[in-house]
């Protein structure tokens, strides 16, 4: 392999690695919540928040990421019992019936 494109993270001992690109991390509130409107959320408003998370054999890397993000941020992320992949689950979380 020559090129692999992927999650920072620290190469392997041998292998170089270059940032090509930083990507904004959205997120999804109602429009109810006080950090709704803002711009930019920072990761402390979603302190005592239910987050919903990817199905894990999918998107191990990318949950972890959002676990490690909040917990440099100071906020214990509390998972939602669902999936993203879960209707029901975004339903539940928005109060609407499926």
């Amino acid at each position: 392999m020559d090129v692999g494109v992927g999650w920072a993270s620290p190469p392997p001992p041998g292998v170089s690695s270059e940032l090509i690109r930083l990507d904004p991390l959205g997120v999804l509130l109602p429009e109810h919540h006080p950090a709704a409107r803002l711009a930019s959320v920072p990761v402390a408003a979603l302190a005592g928040e239910l987050l919903l998370f990817g199905e894990e054999a999918q998107t191990p890397e990318l949950n972890g990421f959002v676990v490690e993000l909040c917990r440099s941020a100071g906020v214990v992320p509390t998972p939602y019992e669902g999936t993203v992949e879960s209707t029901r689950a975004a339903a539940d979380l928005d109060g609407r019936p499926t």
